[in-house]
């Protein structure tokens, strides 16, 4: 049997269980063991599975899609499983044709996701020692009324933040969120704070609309990692990564250094290249959400606060890296340009040794 082992989530790495749920599934046959989550091939390295599990940049439901696996199962440590329950849903409705197995490993169930997944789930409790229980399912999260769409963010609780394309839009103040898009725009919600940064920073990168996004809540994405990987690579040149995260470790392992815009990308990013032991400059305007439980900062790193970090990165893309994401000249060259160029708007200069 050829097995599509989708790991979701950093907590499964650091509680050891990513592991364990991929030997014990390895005894049914071949397993491709993926994931599509930054953090979580983060932690994957931690946990020493990093040339096990390949990392994704695509959505689960179009991995599973262009699988030849006669089976996907996805696997996660969730600290409320009706998360889980609520993105394994999600994504039988977008696959069509491909048996899907839930693994739970916080309340210890295996779920048949989809109909004729029920004889591997019952082979995949046993070997784990979880029960299986029937597939949960929610009421319909899309719908339209008039010129106006609305999407309900499934499983959400108070406290959480809510991403639109891993863009932080606002925090829950309900366990019932609901978000209302009107003429290509979020314009409203239900059960939320809107962030109106974060929805200019979504039109920004493109919005195409709530019923083609990505939509989820969280209220952390990792917790303090119990291990951390070291990693070494040379490379040359700088790359940018403004207000996303997607490419961190390709970059990172063929760069000599980064520019990160955005006060939570500055944090994952910073996390990400101290493990290879690579600088990064940090372009902030002191509006950190708190996404990351810690985040070390690498040797030779630069973070600047500025007024606006929108506007100070567009102006550096332009005028330092010639509209390009990525310049060849060395790291320390491109970082004096950038200190030099945002000079008038800077607040706050720190230089790490």
């Amino acid at each position: 049997m050829n097995i599509l082992l989708v790991f979701h989530m950093a907590e499964v790495f650091d509680r050891g269980l990513a592991g364990k749920i991929l030997d014990s599934i390895s005894s049914l046959g071949e397993v491709d063991c993926r994931i599509a989550g930054v953090t979580g091939f983060t932690a994957a390295l931690d946990s020493g599975l990093g040339s096990t599990v390949k990392l994704e940049d695509r959505l689960v439901s179009e991995i599973i899609s262009s699988s030849t696996c006669d089976v996907a199962i996805l696997a996660s440590y969730s600290s409320n499983p009706a998360k889980f329950h609520a993105y394994c849903w999600l994504i039988s409705r977008r696959v069509k044709g491909k048996p899907i197995v839930e693994v739970e490993a916080n309340s210890r169930v295996v779920i048949p996701v989809t109909a004729g997944a029920e004889d591997v789930a019952s082979r995949v409790a046993e070997l784990l020692g979880y029960e299986v229980t029937p597939r949960v399912s929610f009421e319909e999260n899309i719908w339209r009324v008039g010129g106006k769409t609305y999407r309900r963010v499934l499983a959400a609780e108070p406290g959480d933040f809510i991403l639109v394309n891993g863009i932080i839009v606002g925090k829950a103040t309900s366990s019932d969120v609901v978000l209302v898009e009107e003429n290509g725009r979020i314009t409203g919600g239900v059960g939320v704070n809107l962030k109106l940064h974060g929805l200019e920073k979504l039109e920004r990168l493109g919005f195409k609309g709530l019923a083609s996004s990505k939509v989820s809540s969280l209220k952390l994405l990792r917790g303090v990692p119990p291990s951390r990987a070291k990693l070494s690579c040379k490379g040359t040149g700088v790359a940018m990564l403004d207000h996303e995260v997607r490419r961190i470790h390709e970059l990172a392992s063929r760069v000599e250094g980064v520019i990160a815009v955005g006060d939570d990308t500055t944090l994952i990013v910073a996390d990400v290249f101290e493990r290879y032991g690579k600088p990064i400059m940090g372009i902030m305007d002191g509006d950190a959400d708190g996404l990351m439980a810690l985040s070390k900062l690498p040797s030779n790193s630069i973070l600047l606060v500025v007024e606006r970090d929108d506007e100070a990165g567009q102006l550096v893309k332009q005028r330092v890296l010639g509209g390009k994401d990525y310049v060849e000249d060395s790291f320390k060259v491109v970082a004096e340009k950038v200190v030099e160029l945002l000079k008038p708007t800077t607040k706050i200069t720190i230089r790490l040794r």
